[in-house]
Formats: C-alpha cells, structure tokens, sequence
C-alpha cells in the first residue's frame, strides 16, 4: 500500500475523486476496479518504495478510468503493466501517454498477438496471395495469410488480416515484401484448406509471396511498457 500511495496517492491533487472519470457509479464497476486494480497492487508490492514515484496523471488517471470497466483480462495486465512502468523510475521512460489510446483500441487476440510478439521480438512471416484469372485480370483474396488463422487461443481467427491491418495503423508494426530468411513451408501447407474455399475453379492461377511483419520502434517501445 506504501508503493500504491507513493504511485498514485497525488492524483487527488491534481482532479477530486469526485470529478475522476474512474467515479464507482455501481456495483458491477466496483468489482471490475478492484479486480483490475489488484493486478496493479500484485505487481507493485515487490518494488523497493525507494524507486517508486508519483505516475503522471496524463497516464494514471485515464488508466484507472479504463480500469473501471475493462472486463478482459489480458487488457487488464496491459493496463496495469503500464501503471506500474509509469509509477517506478526504471519503468518511466517507457511509459507513453499514448500507449493507454493503443491499449483502449486492440481486442483481446490482438493482446495475444502482441504478447506473441514481445516473447520473440522476431518479425512473423506471412504469404501474399495473388489469384490470375485467363482473362489477365488478378486480385489479391488473401493479403496477409499467418499463423493465426488457425490459432485456437484467438476468439475470432478469420479476423487476423484485420488484427494486422489495426496494429500497423495503430504504429505497432510494418507490412514488408521482403522474404525472411526462413522457411514458408509450414504456412503453404496451411494455407491449402483456405485456397480450397475461395477457389472459383474458372482456370485460375494462383502465387504465392513470401512477405513479413515487423515491429516497429514504438512498437518494441510499446510492447516493453505493457508486457514487462
């Protein structure tokens, strides 16, 4: 509690609880606060109070606020993750105002996805897949075809172009052409069952491009401040 207060015992200072957008308004909030707020207490009752410093509010006030309502778990270890970077002195400098807007703007397999990527910090391969049709005319079906399509940790798999598309937006990852130097052998194999259903049968042809994603800075940034 002595870390906790010294984290986040000003923020009174700066807005009343009254006016704090993270106001227990029922029951149900109350449960969710204090079953978020626990991940938060848990990761900081080790930590020599000697480092621990009041986290800015522009971080800590709008993080309790999502702590309120933020039933998905993997979002609450993000959240409290990076309330507790910000409230010590070798965790500040990767604490970002902006990471609570990314946070608040992913779903839960995109928080597995990331999670994926900062035990690796490796680029993940994807195939680009362009279908020929006789006439010349071609189209791209498949963009970003990865392992995830078929990852039974994610609630909704077929989503993961999507998923990818988000996280580059958001300034997490980059799309890239170039070929890893690793075998696609594996995502080839998997990808058969998928060309079967979107196979149209008119005499089309079909390539596949070996491509990548990466992380970009503020993505390892990102990923250090929400998953350490």
């Amino acid at each position: 509690m002595q870390q906790i207060g010294n984290a986040i015992g000003d923020i009174h200072s700066v807005t009343s609880l009254a006016a704090l957008p993270f106001k227990i308004i029922n029951h149900k909030k109350e449960l969710w606060f204090a079953h978020n707020l626990e991940k938060y207490r848990i990761k900081m009752i080790n930590i020599d109070p000697k480092i621990v410093h009041s986290a800015l509010p522009e971080i800590a006030v709008p993080v309790l606020e999502k702590m309120t309502y933020t039933t998905c778990e993997e979002l609450g270890e993000m959240f409290a993750n990076l309330l507790k970077n910000a409230s010590i002195e070798n965790g500040v400098n990767k604490a970002h105002p902006n990471f609570v807007n990314i946070i608040s703007s992913i779903s839960r397999d995109e928080a597995i996805m990331l999670e994926d990527m900062q035990n690796t910090m490796t680029s993940t391969p994807f195939l680009f897949v362009r279908r020929t049709y006789p006439s010349g005319h071609w189209n791209t079906p498949i963009t970003c075809f990865t392992k995830y399509k078929n990852d039974s940790r994610l609630s909704f798999p077929n989503n993961v172009e999507f998923y990818f598309d988000n996280l580059e937006k958001l300034g997490l990852f980059y799309h890239s052409d170039a070929n890893l130097n690793e075998s696609y052998d594996q995502l080839e194999s998997q990808i058969k069952n998928e060309m079967d259903r979107i196979n149209e049968n008119k005499g089309e042809s079909y390539a596949f491009y070996h491509r990548h994603i990466g992380i970009t800075s503020i993505g390892k940034m990102f990923l250090k401040a929400v998953f350490d």
